[in-house]
Formats: C-alpha cells, sequence, structure tokens
C-alpha cells in the first residue's frame, strides 16, 4: 500500500510538471488506484490506506492532479455521481479489509479510520475525473468574445468573472494576467463538451491583441 501511494504522487507530479505526459500519467494514476484494491483483497489486515505513510501521499497527490486544470473552469456536476460511484466501487474491498485491520480498536477509532479511507477515496477519485474530463477529450470547442465583469485577488489567488450565456464563470489567472485584465476587458472564451460529459471553460486573450 505504501508503494503504491508514493506510486500514485510521482504520476501525480509527471502530470502536474510534465504536460507532455500527462495523459500517460493520468492513466498511471488510475492503475495505481485500482492496485490500491489488490493487498484488501490478497491480505486484508494490512491493506488499509488509514496510516499517514499512505493517506498523505495520496492527498498530495490529489491536489497535484486538479492543480493541472489551472486557467479551466470545469462545470463539475456532472461528475458529482460519476466520483461517488468510482470511489464505491473501489471502497467496498477496502472497507472489508478496514474491518479486518481494525477488529481490536474501539469505535472511535474505527470511525475514524473510516472517514480518512471514504474521504481520501473519493477526493482521489473526483480530483481524476476532472483532470481527465479536459486532458481525454477530443472536442475542439465553440469560442466566443466575452466580456469581463469584475477582477477579485485573494491573499493566495487571482481570479476574473467573465459572462457566458447570461451566466458568469470565473477563472483564477496568474498574477501577471490579472495585472493586465481589468473590467470591461474583452476576452475569447471556449467551452469544450468535456471527456465526462461535464462542459469546461478556458480563456485566452483575443486573437487581434495576442498577435
Amino acid at each position: 500500500m505504501v508503494y503504491t501511494a508514493w506510486g500514485l504522487l510521482a504520476a501525480a507530479l509527471v502530470a502536474h510538471f510534465v504536460p507532455a505526459l500527462e495523459a500517460v500519467a493520468l492513466i498511471l494514476y488510475a492503475v495505481g488506484l485500482i492496485a490500491l484494491c489488490l493487498p484488501a483483497l490478497t491480505a486484508p489486515k494490512k491493506g488499509t490506506i488509514a496510516v499517514p505513510r499512505v493517506f498523505l501521499p495520496m492527498l498530495a497527490a490529489a491536489f497535484l492532479i486538479v492543480g493541472c486544470q489551472i486557467g479551466m473552469r470545469p462545470d463539475e456536476s456532472p461528475l458529482v455521481w460519476r466520483s461517488i460511484l468510482l470511489a464505491l466501487i473501489l471502497l467496498i474491498p477496502l472497507m472489508i479489509s478496514e474491518k479486518q485491520a481494525a477488529a481490536d480498536i474501539d469505535r472511535g477509532r474505527f470511525a475514524a479510520r473510516v472517514f480518512i479511507v471514504v474521504g481520501v477515496l473519493w477526493m482521489s477519485c473526483a480530483f481524476w475525473l476532472i483532470a481527465t474530463n479536459s486532458v481525454f477529450d477530443a472536442d475542439v470547442g465553440m469560442s466566443h468574445i466575452s466580456t469581463v465583469t469584475q477582477t477579485r485577488a485573494t491573499s493566495r489567488y487571482c481570479y476574473m468573472d467573465v459572462v457566458w450565456d447570461g451566466r458568469t464563470l470565473d477563472f483564477p489567472v496568474s498574477k501577471e494576467d490579472f495585472s493586465a485584465i481589468s473590467a470591461g476587458d474583452e476576452v475569447l472564451v471556449t467551452e469544450y463538451d468535456g471527456f465526462w460529459g461535464a462542459p469546461y471553460y478556458t480563456w485566452d486573450y483575443p486573437q487581434e491583441e495576442a498577435d
């Protein structure tokens, strides 16, 4: 389990920092998630992810792969039920293993371990679906010129709001783009169907401005 968890982190690092290998890394990430179930089936008392040396690299990997989507604004709602279903399929052997591994501990500690297992696995599945929804998508997209309604910044992140088809999309932007964009500017927004049927959006400067 430990080696598999660190393998997930290695795949996520490749996906995050080597865009040319992003698709391959995400496939390996999925293989790693499935491989987590093998120890649960073959050695139930050892097949637990509710230990820091396993769930911490898994958490880091999940946030790394979803971090690949900077500049995109996915519509996550169609992915919710898919992520729940995927997590439930993987949870069945893991929860059987967890019950056997934690047979000798009190109910409170067992509940905490279950919370960790369910939370970490669901986040891993959900973030993988969000990442692959765009990486595996072959749609050419549909583009329109849209207007920036406002820009805003927090202590760590910068955003811009764009009107699209009567609703507002909020895009994360870099500090450089945040300094160059202001309310009333026009940007090119492209809508894609998404590999899993969840539309997502990207933005760019209009072609004449980019030239």
